[in-house]
């Protein structure tokens, strides 16, 4: 579901975030892993994936929409 959303969507959200400081290096690198899907076929872990849809919804509780 989210790597659906594909690569230019987590990277604008990676971008959005952390001009508006929102991010911190964790959640950064975390999200970070769906901007790689593509190139490394990799996965999130589900672990990471409950961590994405935090990080997600709180970009976007704040105003951040891609």
């Amino acid at each position: 579901m989210l790597s659906q959303l594909g690569t230019e969507y987590w990277k604008q959200m990676i971008s959005k975030g952390y001009n508006a400081k929102l991010l911190n290096y964790k959640e950064m690198s975390i999200l970070k892993v769906l901007v790689d899907v593509e190139k490394t076929g990799k996965m999130p872990s589900e672990k990471q994936t409950k961590e994405i849809i935090k990080i997600k919804k709180k970009l976007e509780d704040s105003g951040i929409i891609v």
